[in-house]
């Protein structure tokens, strides 16, 4: 389970950063 957390927080920063590069 704590792989899973972990790669759901990675997609989640990876997300952020996307959304912050287009901005």
């Amino acid at each position: 389970m704590v792989r899973h957390s972990m790669y759901f927080g990675a997609l989640f920063c990876l997300a952020g950063t996307s959304l912050v590069l287009g901005a």
